[in-house]
């Protein structure tokens, strides 16, 4: 029976130097994975504050494009702003619708830049207006009423097209107006028709933001 005894206590104190044994092994496997994660969390940080710091680079990047690009389009509407004033201080007429075309297609630059296709396609067609009155003393035909007629309609057509809102009718209006006073040959009637439609012009800058 101290033999059995004897036994049993070696045999008891085997399992418990086993048990100690592997419970010591699962500690350091579960010290090593949780090192491992923490490793791997802190490199997963790491590459977070990398990427953070590329994307507010980038940022920073196109928000400096954005604002020289914004003050680009603006310096092209205050060149195409420029020859409309040299342009009311014109008698002539001639010089008047030629420096006015000219700053036309500056605007018409501009508005397409902006994306304000109405008012860019509408001064495409003040432009080729105003080259038909420049030409009229020898094209006779430009200063027709069916001409007047074919520009409004295209005007009309032109902002149904590129219908954005109710100010897609601020360029259309203007022009039409302008037109009108065109064909009197009237100074003084082309005088009251830009007086109507400079406003209106105006009103139209500002809520594309062409300043």
């Amino acid at each position: 029976m101290g033999r059995v005894n004897f036994y049993l206590a070696i045999d008891a104190d085997k399992r418990t130097k086993a048990t100690a044994i592997s419970r010591i092994k699962t500690i350091r496997m579960a010290a090593a994975l949780l090192y491992g994660l923490r490793r791997a969390d802190a490199k997963r940080r790491k590459g977070n504050r990398a990427k953070g710091k590329i994307s507010e680079s980038n940022l920073k990047g196109k928000g400096r494009r954005k604002v020289m690009g914004d003050i680009i389009i603006q310096a092209v509407g205050f060149f195409g702003v420029a020859l409309f004033m040299a342009s009311y201080q014109i008698r002539s007429n001639r010089a008047l619708f030629l420096c006015q075309m000219l700053g036309c297609m500056v605007f018409c630059f501009q508005f397409f830049l902006l994306g304000a296709y109405t008012g860019a396609l509408t001064l495409v067609v003040n432009a080729a207006r105003n080259y038909l009155l420049i030409k009229s003393s020898c094209w006779k035909w430009a200063r027709s009423k069916a001409v007047l007629i074919f520009i409004i309609a295209l005007l009309a057509a032109i902002s149904l097209s590129t219908w954005d809102s109710w100010v897609s009718m601020l360029p259309f209006a203007s022009v039409t107006a302008t037109s009108i006073g065109y064909w009197t040959n009237n100074a003084q009637k082309i005088r009251i028709s830009q007086l109507i439609g400079s406003p209106l012009v105006l009103v139209y800058d500002a809520l594309i933001h062409s300043w």
